[in-house]
């Protein structure tokens, strides 16, 4: 392998301890488009574990899920968080995501510029950036995904807050 810097995603200011990751093992070691900046989600690399920009055969563009459509962060192991699942068809994908009250109040950034792997999850506890719950009730969740090449793929779901009411 011929390392060099232009292999890491253009977005990073400083690519020390951040790991590059090969994409594919049906393409050549040396191809340059073939290695990529491990994702934030995976703390910048994978040490023993599947690479977070693995190559997902058969995907042709990117799908976003949102789940559940209702959540209680209360700790009894049940909807306890609200997840947003990504499948990609490439790597290189950043991610904005932001959160909103029914008013359209900004509640939190959930995702600034992150580097998105191929496949993951993220995940909001239903707190704001202080770390203060939220009053129970309807947010909305809005989430933008883009790449060096131009691509852009902006996402919307609604999702309630809610708890065991006694």
């Amino acid at each position: 392998l011929f390392y060099t810097e232009k292999m890491h995603h253009l977005f990073l200011a400083e690519e020390k301890g951040i790991s590059l990751e090969r994409v594919s093992f049906k393409t050549e070691t040396n191809d340059i488009k073939n290695w990529h900046s491990a994702s934030t989600t995976s703390g910048y690399g994978t040490p023993g574990y599947e690479n977070s920009q693995f190559e997902i055969e058969n995907a042709t563009s990117p799908k976003i899920t949102f789940s559940p459509e209702s959540f209680s962060p209360n700790f009894d192991g049940y909807n306890d968080e609200y997840l947003i699942n990504y499948e990609l068809d490439k790597p290189g994908f950043v991610a904005n995501i932001s959160i909103f009250d029914s008013a359209g109040r900004f509640v939190m950034k959930l995702a600034n510029n992150e580097i998105l792997g191929t496949g993951g999850k993220i995940t909001w506890n239903g707190e704001d950036e202080t770390g203060k719950r939220q009053n129970l009730g309807v947010y909305i969740v809005l989430v933008e995904i883009f790449n060096t090449s131009g691509e852009v793929y902006r996402y919307k779901d609604g999702v309630v807050l809610t708890d065991v009411l006694e």
